[in-house]
């Protein structure tokens, strides 16, 4: 499985907060609902999401996800193929089915809350995305502000096996006024309050020539927010829902390596096979063997069927999926009350961890939430107990210090909630984990192993989900770099390499990250005393200039290099040398490290205002730091068809000492 790279690599660290609106957190009471399909008290409201940010950044997360917060006319009637009209306010509370895509749901709040939501998860570092539904809708839509409108579909096909009984209006693609509203649409909230993208609801009604402009116009406004100096609302993210296995996932919303169109998509078949192998599917099968994570239709398809480039998103749970702990239930191996319900949350945490894509944790599943009283499928009319699968995970948030107190957690619950926050860390700090190439190395019934790379950087994903401890050797031999030492990410401790073979043990239900180095990564964050020359000393001659702009959140590096070939010697110059070589490249900064993009400086004369420099982007460098005084880059320039990894150190120490008084801050 190949890693994220250059521009995949902010995609493949996301770390995503789920909410779904109406059940969240009640933090206005004049703006509720008060009706809803799931359990929850249906009181959620933009407040209550505001007044939870500090506790999502604290979860170690970088991105919320918003379920559809746009106007349904709430209590209005659905208008459907057959003329029929009815009223459902459960299914407006889900805003799944909208009739103004321009205007902010008032049952949720106001224009300026939004606003002040997105102002405030940015100040804390934390991406916003909305939920955008580009294939259906609830009849009679609003104009959009240039005064377009979708054109519905006439076919009864496309509304299902009971076209009179499809709540709204499936649109027609065939028609150019539909692309020409959804463009609008998606690039409005980008323009208007700075999202930073889309999850993509039923991504599969929207053909792809229409997501790949889709996709353009929202590229397109992100484009402008950069260029005009902002640092959010610039990522244009866009992930696909598409409910079905991984041909359908590539065919539906990836397209192919010679017709691409959305970069992302959510990795619905290796969530399937991870509830299988720790807990249970919704449709009952459980126990799985843990080599069934590794199947061709699971982590399999990331090699063999989804095309290169592409970033999926792993998630345990969403609003439309039962809880893992309530599918421990159902499958009849834990209850809340057991020691081995909190450690299959804890291996299946450290799955979705190691995962190479983006990854999304469902309001609750940091405390194990569950349904009390729900485990089997409810039988009949389940919708008044809010009990039906595919809405039962709709419970009310709880939300430490905002919803509930902490002292209200079990202590299960709360050593739960800290291991999360130790992978989140963890994941942030280690990009072998969130974006390394995967090399599978073992699994059988309960074991299971995997090689994590990125560079140089090599980490060990080891779980035994059997309850038997395993004590295992893994020869040297197996790693690209044999290591000299290794240590236990969250433990801290190191681990036994001798006599050609790294050596540990497995607890039963447990997993260990193991990095192959000779220490842990320090815990750190860009800051100015990172500012400073840097050198690479494998090299004679080449070196960095690092400045770092911790207002804007941005660094700026210039390397100086050589050309990729020694040029004639003949070749005239007047200053310097034809050989030496300048490039820029600067990009935002998440934790320990940036994302910068390459530009080559061309044209100019020395100290002469024409003819005019230009510059041009020409690949990426990730650049991160392992302390104060070490750092790694890994680039690609395009031009020169050279890709590679440098070890930096800094030419002198004097600002190491400022770096570690700003980190220690």
């Amino acid at each position: 499985m190949h890693g994220c790279r250059g521009p995949a690599a902010e995609l493949c660290n996301l770390r995503i907060y789920q909410v779904m609106v109406e059940a969240f957190v009640d933090g206005d009471p004049g703006h509720d609902y008060g009706s809803g399909y799931g359990n929850s008290h249906h009181r959620g409201d933009l407040r209550g999401i505001i007044d939870s940010l500090d506790y999502i950044r604290d979860l170690g997360m970088n991105a919320i996800w918003l379920t559809p917060v746009f106007d349904s006319h709430a209590g209005e009637p659905q208008k459907r193929i057959d003329g029929s009209e009815h009223v459902d306010l459960r299914l407006d509370a889900t805003g799944y089915y909208t009739r103004d895509y321009f205007r902010i749901d008032p049952k949720f709040g106001t224009l300026d809350d939004a606003r002040e939501l997105v102002d405030a998860a940015h100040e804390r570092g934390l991406y916003v995305f909305f939920d955008g539904v580009f294939g259906h809708h609830k009849g009679n839509v609003v104009p959009s502000p240039s005064g377009r409108l979708p054109v519905d579909s006439t076919d009864p096909a496309d509304y299902g096996a009971d076209p009179g009984g499809y709540p709204g209006r499936v649109v027609d693609y065939d028609d150019p006024r539909t692309l020409a509203f959804y463009r609008e649409v998606a690039a409005y909230w980008i323009e208007e309050l700075g999202i930073d993208g889309w999850r993509l609801d039923v991504a599969w009604q929207v053909p792809l020539p229409a997501w790949r402009e889709i996709k353009a116009a929202v590229e397109a406004a992100a484009a402008a927010r950069r260029a005009a100096g902002h640092r959010w609302g610039t990522l244009g993210y866009m992930v696909a829902e598409i409910f079905s296995g991984a041909e359908d996932i590539a065919s539906q919303a990836l397209g192919s390596a010679v017709a691409p169109a959305l970069d992302a998509a959510f990795d619905f078949p290796l969530r399937w096979a991870t509830v299988g192998v720790l807990a249970a599917e919704e449709n009952g099968i459980s126990d799985r063997p843990a080599s069934t994570l590794n199947e061709g239709w699971a982590y399999g398809a990331h090699s063999g069927t989804y095309r290169d480039g592409a970033v999926l998103n792993m998630m345990l749970g969403n609003h439309d999926f039962v809880r893992f702990g309530d599918l421990l239930q159902r499958g009849g191996l834990a209850e809340s009350g057991d020691g081995e319900w909190w450690a299959r949350h804890r291996l299946a945490f450290l799955v979705q961890a190691a995962y190479s894509g983006s990854m999304t944790r469902y309001y609750g599943e940091e405390i194990g939430d569950e349904v009390p009283g729900f485990a089997q499928a409810v039988v009949g009319d389940c919708v008044p107990l809010g009990f039906c699968d595919d809405h039962v995970a709709r419970s009310s948030a709880k939300i430490p210090g905002v919803s509930i107190s902490l002292d209200s957690l079990s202590a299960e619950q709360r050593a739960l909630l800290q291991f999360h926050r130790e992978l989140m860390a963890a994941r942030n700090r280690y990009p072998a984990l969130s974006r390394g190439s995967r090399r599978h190395f073992y699994s059988d019934e309960t074991l299971y192993l995997d090689l994590k790379s990125h560079g140089s950087q090599q980490v060990l994903f080891a779980m035994n989900k059997g309850s038997e401890a395993r004590d295992l050797q893994v020869a040297e031999g197996l790693f690209a770099n044999p290591p000299s030492a290794a240590w236990d990410i969250l433990d801290g401790i190191p681990v036994r390499v001798a006599e050609g073979h790294l050596e540990f043990r497995l607890e039963p239900l447990s997993g260990r990250y193991i990095l192959l180095d000779t220490a842990p990564l320090d815990d750190i964050t860009i800051n100015t005393g990172m500012a400073d020359a840097w050198f690479d000393p494998g090299t004679n001659g080449q070196g960095f200039l690092i400045s770092v702009f911790p207002d804007t959140g941005i660094v700026f590096l210039a390397w100086f290099t050589f050309d990729a070939e020694r040029p004639d010697p003949a070749t005239p110059f007047v200053l310097g040398e034809p050989g030496h070589r300048w490039l820029t490249a600067q990009g935002p900064i998440s934790g320990n490290r940036a994302l910068l993009e390459i530009n080559l400086t061309s044209g100019g004369v020395f100290d002469a205002p024409l003819p005019a420099v230009t510059n041009t982007p020409d690949g990426w460098i990730e650049l991160e730091f392992d302390g104060c005084r070490a750092a790694r880059l890994l680039y690609r320039i395009e031009q020169a068809d050279r890709e590679g990894e440098i070890l930096l150190q800094r030419i002198t120490d004097d600002n190491a000492l400022l770096c570690e008084a700003l980190d220690a801050q």
